[in-house]
């Protein structure tokens, strides 16, 4: 039996996302394992002896660890799973040891790292829909807002928002959400939107339970692709398996891999969102059905299995490839 250890992410929903993998591999008959970057102990990987190293999320201080895997596995394959554009010094990073006697894969959820190098390979991310099923109680949030609320375009979205909607709602990580409150941005705004602001926060939703929930009773779920410049957020996945009726900037890839209009819907501008929302606020019904396509589309396309599946395929097709070409 194979082996395949996964460093996961310490943010919510990437955490979520990683751990939804471990649970595909093992179901497709792979022993895995896996630690939460922040706490990666290299001994613990090392007496897993994986045959596959999985990475959602990685610093420069992985290369110790990948010296000492080579030592007792040369054959091991390292996988490099982009779910955001890669950081400068990431990519430096990965063209050092790519240049070395390591295997390596780079997989990317973002279309904008494809211009980096030829050798990576798009790969939309998956979601274990199972998780994410709950029974509709009722709509409790008019707008729900899920971005990066450290840029001030999100808080922006929020104050303009606000003008014609009650009950918004947004949920991010609270550090995040106390660097917003603190910026010079924030400040600024009047007094009654600081508080409606404050208000609005939800925490830190961090189990699929409560996340699902949240969308799933939203009239509306904005989602800014604020961390991936060219593909899909995983969490347009996670309130489409809720649902909820998602809105996500209009961009190609959404539209390759979603029916919009019908499935989800998008915007170019914050004035068509807004003429939307009111239209799908008139009419909830239209918009609770299409959250059911959505849900649909998510199980049929975008199974975290199938796309375990294929990392697993295109990792061992570019390296029997590439050992055959060798002998």
């Amino acid at each position: 039996m194979k082996k395949i250890y996964i460093i996961l992410p310490d943010n919510i929903p990437l955490l979520l996302c990683g751990k939804g993998y471990t649970v595909a591999f093992n179901a497709m008959g792979l022993f895995a394992g896996q630690s939460v970057i922040s706490e990666l102990d290299d001994n613990k990987v090392l007496n897993f002896k994986p045959d596959y190293l999985l990475f959602f999320d990685f610093d420069t201080e992985i290369e110790n660890l990948a010296d000492k895997i080579y030592k007792i596995n040369e054959n091991c394959i390292f996988i490099f799973y982009l779910t955001e554009k890669l950081k400068k010094e990431q990519y430096a990073f990965i063209q050092k040891i790519t240049n070395n006697k390591f295997k390596i894969l780079i997989l990317t959820a973002d279309k904008e790292n494809l211009k980096l190098s030829d050798s990576i390979k798009y790969l939309p991310l998956g979601i274990n829909a199972k998780k994410y099923k709950t029974e509709f109680e009722g709509y409790t949030n008019t707008i729900n807002i899920t971005a990066d609320f450290e840029d001030k375009k999100s808080i922006g979205l929020f104050k303009y928002l606000y003008d014609f909607f009650e009950k918004i709602a947004f949920c991010c990580d609270e550090t995040e959400y106390i660097k917003s409150i603190e910026s010079k941005y924030f400040q600024d705004l009047p007094e009654d939107i600081q508080n409606a602001y404050k208000n609005s926060y939800k925490g830190n939703l961090s189990t699929e339970k409560e996340r699902s929930k949240n969308y799933s009773e939203s009239y509306i779920n904005i989602i800014l692709n604020n961390k991936i410049k060219s593909g899909i957020d995983f969490s347009v996945l996670e309130a489409a398996a809720s649902c909820g009726l998602v809105f996500c900037k209009e961009e190609d890839e959404v539209k390759r891999l979603f029916d919009t209009g019908h499935e989800i819907e998008t915007f170019d501008n914050y004035e068509t969102l807004v003429q939307k929302a009111e239209f799908y606020m008139k009419y909830p019904e239209i918009g609770r059905s299409a959250g059911l396509n959505a849900r649909r589309a998510v199980i049929n396309n975008h199974s975290v299995y199938d796309r375990a599946k294929e990392i697993i395929r295109i990792t061992d097709k570019k390296f029997k490839t590439k050992e055959k070409n060798n002998e």
